[in-house]
């Protein structure tokens, strides 16, 4: 072994704790960098997709409540939305709307009561079952 090579050994060997404490930022930072653009390829994906008119497979009870295997979230709100305003269901402002029971109980919210669109359209999504992609 030559000297200069003994000498980048007893380099590598012996880092310092700076050296050291870089190297492990350097290695951290190219992990998070890593796991953003996956993110980031997975969020542009999902631009790319319609979720709202995606049909997705139902839970067995909103299976049985539609009569139907598959919906989207835009054909729940096609037979909700028009029943809800013919019978003046939907809050002056439009924030808010009253269930009827068949529909309450569906979505384990209170029947007859001012209830959030943004609740409604969180609960809407536990009628489909998780985990699938088309």
């Amino acid at each position: 072994m030559s000297s200069d090579e003994e000498d980048g050994d007893s380099l590598t060997s012996n880092k310092s704790p700076l050296s050291a404490k870089l190297e492990k930022l350097y290695d951290e930072l190219t992990d998070l960098t890593s796991r953003t653009y996956r993110i980031y390829k997975i969020a542009k994906q999902m631009r790319k997709e319609d979720l709202y008119s995606t049909p997705f497979t139902l839970k067995p009870s909103a299976a049985n409540y539609f009569e139907k295997e598959k919906m989207s979230v835009e054909e729940i709100l096609n037979i909700w939305i028009p029943v809800w305003k013919s019978e003046d269901r939907l809050g002056v402002s439009g924030k808010t709307i009253r269930l009827p029971q068949k529909e309450a109980t569906l979505l384990h919210m209170p029947a007859e009561e001012p209830v959030n669109v943004y609740d409604l359209c969180k609960r809407i999504v536990t009628l489909f079952q998780s985990g699938e992609t088309h």
